[in-house]
């Protein structure tokens, strides 16, 4: 079994801070099994299905498994990313850093991505730079 994590920084109601470390890929476990075994696996409680690409169980390479524990040696210097990043018209919310909760449209997406915020009873717009992986999507409100 291997269950790669990452650092992140939470912020508890009380406001403090604290670094923990929580899954990499959220409900993601990641085991080498064969066909019996995995039947197997799935009769335990937690476990809900297998990942499926068109049917067939996803499969990791080895390259891949040895890139994440290569990685592992400092979990701190991770950083997650959206899957796929946003893509240009989407909505989103920045969800840490200085412009946490700042809800805007993706105009540019290359790494960073530019938000457009949209004032509209003034009838202007303000375009503010920011990483991507520090947004997460949204409904319009």
């Amino acid at each position: 079994m291997f269950l790669p994590k990452i650092e992140v920084l939470r912020r508890w109601r009380n406001g403090v801070k604290k670094t923990i470390q929580e899954p990499l890929f959220p409900n993601y476990l990641f085991a080498f099994v064969n066909e019996r075994e995995r039947l197997r696996v799935l009769q335990t409680s937690g476990i809900v299905r297998t990942l499926t690409f068109d049917g067939i169980p996803a499969r990791l390479t080895e390259e891949e498994v040895k890139q994440m524990r290569i990685m592992q040696q400092d979990p701190g210097q991770i950083t997650r990313l959206l899957s796929p990043l946003p893509q240009v018209g989407e909505l989103v919310e920045v969800r840490e850093g200085p412009f946490e909760g700042l809800r805007g449209e993706v105009l540019e997406s290359h790494g960073s991505s530019y938000l457009v915020l949209r004032l509209q009873s003034i009838r202007q717009s303000v375009r503010v730079k920011v990483q991507a992986e520090l947004l997460s999507r949204c409904r319009p409100s």
